[in-house]
């Protein structure tokens, strides 16, 4: 989970699409590996639909978020990133 929030951080700043790409599939795969190990941590949720916006995949963000707050509806990450969807 930290390893994909980390690479989010690197895509983010980064200014080559390619690289940014690369830096994305690398949080997603991260963000992957982490509900294997944890399906129900909500935690892992907001920093992957940060992920797909940064991909400006909405839909897939808009389900990271839904898939958050149905774990833990109170949870201010997933509120605040739900924010940046709607």
């Amino acid at each position: 989970m930290l390893l994909g929030g980390y690479t989010n951080n690197l895509a983010a700043l980064e200014k080559d699409s390619i690289k940014k790409t690369e830096f994305i599939a690398s949080a997603r795969n991260a963000f992957e590996k982490a509900l294997a190990l944890s399906p129900n941590r909500p935690e892992l949720f907001p920093e992957w639909a940060r992920a797909e916006l940064l991909a400006e995949d909405y839909e897939a963000a808009r389900q990271k978020i839904e898939r958050c707050l149905s774990l833990d509806a109170e949870n201010s990450f997933c509120l605040f990133q739900q924010a940046f969807i709607s």
